[in-house]
């Protein structure tokens, strides 16, 4: 074991400084920093005194770290992936028995060891973004620095991109066998996911992370963390399972017969997991469509009804982990001219009723999805008041949010009006509702 890994680091550390020596993890290196200086100095230049770049998103302690390693995500992807296209044609090139042969070590060891001097080289260059940042945070912009996120975001952002790229240009490389062809291939496929498909089927195909919602709270933390991790681990798992592919198609000689059986019957599981997690997230998020249809269709269904004025709210909440104990006490007003028979409420369909009383007594109701149909003991007579008290539990289901807004509005993650300098406004997703 410890013979594996002293081989492992080896060839990692051997491949890490062939890198970057390399013109293209310099050039990387050098765009990344560029495009990071030039973006924050653009922070501070003003188009009729509105920011050019990011402006008011600046403002929140997390957003340093996602804007530096949104804007040098794709540099260190197309940079990643070029150096393993150029790996794997390197390899190709010396297929002679000589060369497999003299190699004391199995094609894990290999691969392992391909692919750690590779992620060593760019954490080098991740890791000189994220000091970039940390020095503008303290001398220029005056807010607290987040390290929760200087520590989540490489991971939620840089890795999955950055394992994606790499393994589908190994793919290519592997398969075509011809730089030029891998380099225009991998840029194309690119410039569909990040461009062409990004904004489509809710940012499922959001390989970059530009759209999906990676702001963290300081008070709720990810939104949709669970949706958000399926996505950014699917790019993984399928990065994982090209890199594989593409070194078990060098069809070397099997120097261990189960590792190499082991690794074939990895790369289906591996995809399969990439297709499974996509598919919930894409399932998940149609579920809602139809969720917000069917309210509004149960809205439509009482909007003929009276219904009675609130007067105040008064509003007992603990927080249990995931869920909430809720109670409420509402006094309404009927300032109709008939009596009312019904109280219609609205509740988010992820919170659970446990009683509804008024006067001491349990009232009767019925539930339809979102709307509670309270039925009290006696009619509500003009211009007087009641008081009702709802006890519900459970969690709040943010798919039954806005129901009524577009769904093209809803997705559109921010928002350049027809002047920029008059309003700019951005749509932050988090927990439970939007800011806008």
């Amino acid at each position: 074991m410890s013979d594996s890994i002293f081989r492992i680091w080896s060839i990692a550390r051997y491949e890490a400084k062939v890198i970057m020596r390399g013109w293209t993890f310099r050039i990387g290196l050098l765009a990344s920093v560029a495009a990071l200086v030039i973006a924050y100095l653009m922070s501070h230049l003003t188009l009729r005194g509105v920011p050019l770049f990011y402006p008011g998103i600046t403002e929140l302690p997390s957003s340093f770290p996602y804007i530096s390693l949104l804007l040098t995500n794709v540099l260190i992807s197309i940079a990643g992936g070029l150096i393993a296209a150029d790996s794997i044609y390197r390899d190709r090139s010396l297929d002679s028995k000589e060369a497999v042969f003299s190699r004391d070590f199995c094609i894990l060891e290999y691969m392992l060891g391909k692919i750690g001097g590779l992620s060593l080289a760019f954490l080098i260059n991740t890791i000189s973004v994220l000091v970039i940042t940390h020095i503008y945070i303290l001398v220029f912009s005056g807010t607290e620095v987040s390290y929760k996120a200087f520590a989540i975001y490489p991971l939620l952002i840089c890795l999955p991109s950055f394992v994606f790229f790499v393994g589908l240009s190994s793919l290519f490389q592997s398969v075509i066998g011809n730089k030029a062809l891998t380099f225009i291939f991998t840029l194309g496929t690119m410039v569909f996911f990040i461009v062409l498909v990004a904004d489509k089927f809710f940012y499922a195909f959001d390989a970059a992370g530009f759209r999906i919602p990676l702001i963290l709270s300081e008070y709720t933390g990810l939104a949709k963390s669970t949706l958000t991790l399926a996505q950014r681990s699917a790019f993984l798992l399928a990065g994982a399972a090209m890199y594989l592919s593409a070194y078990l198609a060098l069809n070397r000689p099997k120097q261990s017969r189960p590792v190499t059986s082991a690794l074939t019957a990895s790369v289906p599981i591996l995809a399969a997991a990439a297709i499974i997690l996509i598919s919930g997230y894409i399932r998940y998020h149609t579920a809602g469509i139809s969720m917000r249809a069917e309210m509004m269709d149960v809205a439509q269904g009482f909007k003929s009804e009276e219904l009675a004025t609130p007067c105040s709210f008064e509003i007992e909440l603990v927080h249990n982990g995931d869920e909430l104990d809720i109670t409420t006490r509402i006094i309404i007003r009927n300032d109709t001219d008939r009596a009312l028979d019904r109280y219609l409420f609205n509740l988010n369909p992820g919170l659970e009723v446990r009683s509804i009383r008024s006067g001491g007594k349990d009232l009767e109701f019925e539930r339809v999805l979102q709307v509670i149909d309270i039925r009290p003991e006696k009619g509500l007579m003009p211009d007087y008041g009641d008081t009702v008290t709802v006890v519900c539990y459970g969690s709040i289901e943010d798919r039954a949010c806005f129901p009524d807004a577009d769904e093209a509005i809803r997705w559109r993650g921010y928002t350049f009006y027809e002047d920029v300098a008059r309003d700019h406004r951005f749509t932050l997703f988090v927990k439970y509702s939007r800011f806008h």
